[in-house]
């Protein structure tokens, strides 16, 4: 008896630590969650979720060193600097297209530094993988259509099924 009750507090004990260790679930919930890419020079982390019915989306990209950085607010205006300084903002519209149920992620672009510029692009969001991956694939720049594999495009990891405004640690 002594026997069986040690074997399982330590079979417990180790599912404890190994669920303590598995870290935040991440399942196909679409396109609701928080999303994430990067290398080694710079990272860049976006959310998605439903609030009263529309789609909502925020954006924080920073660089390893700290000098670039991009935050957004409420009202999907994101605000880009380099070493403190305003280079850009970019302002987003999201929306579910009815023909085939994809999101679409508008953005114009206001460059400030080191030149003026306005660029808008239009994006198609698509969940693949087993609701893992995220695809964004672009249509438009500025007057240049693009298709099939001519899009650019990039992937994005799931690393949350919880999504919102907040800041990402």
């Amino acid at each position: 008896m002594i026997k069986r009750t040690v074997v399982a507090v330590f079979a417990c004990g180790a599912l404890i630590v190994m669920a303590a260790s598995c870290g935040e679930r991440i399942s196909d919930t679409g396109y609701q969650g928080t999303w994430s890419r990067g290398n080694d020079k710079n990272t860049s982390t976006i959310a998605l979720w439903q609030d009263a019915g529309e789609w909502r989306f925020t954006w924080f990209a920073d660089s390893k060193s700290g000098a670039w950085r991009i935050r957004c607010d409420e009202r999907l205006l994101c605000t880009e600097t380099f070493e403190g300084r305003k280079t850009a903002e970019h302002a987003f519209r999201i929306w579910e297209d009815p023909a085939d149920g994809n999101l679409r992620l508008e953005c114009i672009t206001t460059g400030f530094e080191p030149e003026a510029l306005t660029t808008r692009y239009l994006d198609v969001l698509e969940v693949t993988d087993g609701g893992q991956k995220l695809w964004s694939y672009t249509l438009e720049r500025d007057d240049q259509r693009f298709e099939g594999d001519g899009r650019p495009r990039r992937a994005f990891r799931k690393v949350s099924d919880r999504a919102g405004p907040a800041e990402p640690q």
